[in-house]
């Protein structure tokens, strides 16, 4: 049976689970899993008005944590 492996991005991904107690990404075996990433920048603001600024910083979280997780992302 494959051991779970518990990954977080520095900075906001891991401010976020210690505060929240979740990961962003748990790897079973050769599978990787991410939770929902926000559009929150590196330190974990959120700019509100700026919605396409928010997809994009969620699309380079996910970028960040599959590289966390061991991928190339």
């Amino acid at each position: 049976m494959s051991s779970l492996q518990y990954f977080n991005e520095k900075g906001a991904g891991q401010k976020f689970s210690d505060e929240c107690h979740y990961s962003q990404a748990v790897v079973v075996g050769d599978v990787v899993k991410c939770s929902g990433q926000g559009g929150w920048d590196e330190e974990g603001n959120l700019d509100g008005d700026d919605w396409q600024g928010q997809i994009e910083y969620a699309f380079a979280n996910v970028d960040r944590i599959l590289q966390a997780a061991g991928l190339r992302g």
